[in-house]
């Protein structure tokens, strides 16, 4: 079963991201991640397997050592091939960049394989918004992001380990000061 490291946004910024989703399911653009069983988050890892209780320690170790992320959601991107999703951006920094590679490390300590976009050097930093979607879904999809209102800030404020599918959250941690 797969296993994924996420970061958690705060509670204003998941109201945008929650909302947005809704619209692009009510414009009948998609509802993948209205589905999907999970919050609006940025992916640090995902890897095909993976011994959790070996993880959950190390990544509580690194929950302790890390400072809560501010941010701006500042892009629109896509993943392409046949499953195509749209993403929204996080403005990448130095600390972001640091929490994945610790997350990516503590993974591979654990017996995890990384893979593709969250795999050592290949990473990209994104907020899922859609899903599956066919050449017209994805120019809809990015034209609805582009019009939406975001935060003007956005603050990356709990760790989590997630098993999918179905995501089941198998344990969280707040970062350091990640709690308002």
């Amino acid at each position: 079963m797969p296993f994924g490291v996420a970061l958690f946004l705060d509670l204003e910024s998941e109201r945008a991201v929650r909302a947005l989703w809704q619209r692009l399911a009510d414009e009948g653009v998609s509802r993948t991640m209205l589905d999907a069983g999970i919050g609006p988050h940025v992916t640090l890892v995902v890897s095909p397997a993976l011994d959790a209780s070996r993880a959950e320690p190390l990544l509580e170790a690194v929950a302790r050592e890390a400072p809560a992320i501010e941010t701006r959601l500042s892009s629109i991107g896509a993943f392409p091939g046949g499953d195509r999703f749209a993403f929204l951006a996080p403005v990448v920094s130095a600390p972001l960049l640091a929490l994945q590679d610790a997350a990516r490390r503590a993974v591979e300590r654990a017996g995890g394989e990384p893979e593709g976009y969250y795999a050592a050097g290949a990473w990209v930093p994104h907020v899922s918004v859609a899903g599956e979607l066919t050449p017209e879904e994805l120019g809809r999809a990015v034209a609805i992001c582009a019009a939406a209102t975001l935060p003007a800030s956005t603050r990356l404020e709990r760790l989590s380990l997630v098993e999918f599918p179905p995501v089941r959250e198998l344990r969280q941690w707040p970062l350091v000061d990640g709690a308002r």
